[in-house]
């Protein structure tokens, strides 16, 4: 579950980081293990509010993961909705087996 937490956090910051034009510093990259922590606070109380609301909680799943990971590396590179092979983003789910509509 920390995985999975940790590769949302980790496309959210990307997204962050790309919109607001930040970066992380390299050694951020190297505390695998603070990021998981982080990854699963921000899981926990993201969660906490939706209860708050009466919305169910969000589950995550390594396929969803993997594919923000892809993305969120493709898109350090070259923030557009077009992946670096010129497919659309979406193909990134059908690689990862995730269902979409």
């Amino acid at each position: 579950m920390k995985k999975r937490i940790c590769g949302l956090a980790a496309a959210l910051t990307a997204g962050v980081c790309l919109c607001t034009g930040l970066s992380l510093p390299a050694s951020a990259y190297q505390h695998s293990e603070e990021l998981n922590q982080y990854a699963v606070t921000v899981g926990y109380q993201v969660n906490r509010e939706r209860a708050a609301y009466g919305v169910y909680p969000l589950y995550f799943s390594s396929s969803m993961d993997d594919a923000a990971e892809t993305r969120a590396i493709e898109l350090a590179s070259n923030f557009s909705s077009t992946r670096p092979d010129g497919s659309d983003w979406s193909t990134v789910l059908d690689e990862n087996n995730i269902d979409w509509y």
